[in-house]
């Protein structure tokens, strides 16, 4: 895997996983059309819904399944194939549950369990070791690191679990993720979750790095005002369309794009961009569908002004 940002699945795991654990189900089927049309096989989709109920409930991840039906149902109707993906392979039969999620938690943790509350409660720490590290995190359709981007973004997305998200984030490290890895992760719950679950799990993550978060970043704002030669109007027209689409549906990181056109001249064209951070404008001007939209476009543009705007109130409804 990449050590630098998570790719487009890891991102729609992030989501997927966000809003099964908080419920919000209109938002969850939104996550999942965007999952797959990034390349996550249904399979791999379910594999993750079914392992959100050891962090956030049966009645969760069986309403996010039951979602996922929905969602496959309509795209069906479109006309829309999506790759089935691989089945679990049969779960070794030479060692128990309890013997496996021991092997499968040491590993992910780094060290044997330990702990207060396993002398406490001792049920809990077999439940978790047999049916939690042996019976999910055994199942082979998605790897440690997978399992590990879904249940630090479901925890991030759930109030008082901080003890548990700090703890899920050192054993992503474990199974391999990187630091960069983990601020996309947060950078994704910035722009499609919540500033306030992002700085939550930006808070946590400096403790695991023993160095303090960064500040909330601030959204960047800025209108670009364009006059378009008349001739190359429809044109330019086309491919800002393709430009935009391109980049709300690649780019966590850009909120918003907005153009319109005065009724009076249609060829002078307005875009409002927003985006969550610096570095998400950084990265989408580097980006190659906004190269090939810049480049394809020069010679249609007359004149461009960036202006540099102040957000007072960004309503929507």
């Amino acid at each position: 895997m990449s050590t630098q940002e998570l790719n487009a699945k890891q991102q729609s795991i992030v989501t997927i996983a966000s809003f099964t654990a908080s419920g919000d189900l209109p938002k969850l089927s939104e996550a999942l059309n965007e999952g797959l049309d990034a390349g996550l096989t249904i399979t791999e989709i379910k594999e993750v819904l079914v392992q959100m109920y050891a962090y956030a409930g049966f009645p969760r991840s069986l309403n996010g399944i039951g979602t996922f039906m929905s969602v496959l149902e309509a795209r069906t109707t479109k006309g829309i194939k999506d790759t089935p993906g691989k089945e679990s392979s049969p779960l070794p039969t030479n060692k128990t549950s309890i013997e496996l999620g021991t092997e499968n938690q040491t590993k992910l943790i780094g060290a044997p369990a330990a702990g207060a509350y396993i002398a406490f409660a001792p049920a809990i720490d077999q439940f978790l070791k047999g049916h939690l590290f042996g019976d999910i995190f055994g199942r082979d359709n998605i790897d440690f690191q997978t399992r590990e981007i879904a249940t630090i973004a479901a925890l991030a997305n759930m109030e008082g679990v901080n003890p548990q998200l700090q703890a899920h984030f050192r054993i992503g490290f474990n199974t391999g993720l990187s630091e960069a890895q983990m601020q996309s992760l947060i950078g994704v719950l910035a722009a499609k979750v919540g500033q306030p679950q992002a700085d939550n799990a930006a808070q946590i993550l400096g403790k695991v790095l023993n160095k303090e978060a960064a500040p909330p970043a601030q959204k960047i704002v800025r209108l670009a005002k364009l006059e378009i030669h008349a001739e190359h109007l429809e044109s330019y027209k086309a491919a800002l369309k393709e430009e935009i689409e391109a980049s709300l549906r690649l780019e966590p990181g850009v909120l918003a794009l907005r153009s319109v056109s005065e009724k009076e001249k249609p060829t002078r064209i307005t875009i409002m961009e927003i985006y969550a951070t610096v570095d998400a404008y950084k990265a989408h001007i580097a980006s190659s569908h906004f190269q090939k939209y810049k480049v394809g476009t020069e010679h249609m543009v007359k004149s461009l002004e960036l202006v540099e705007v102040d957000p007072i109130v960004l309503g929507e409804k």
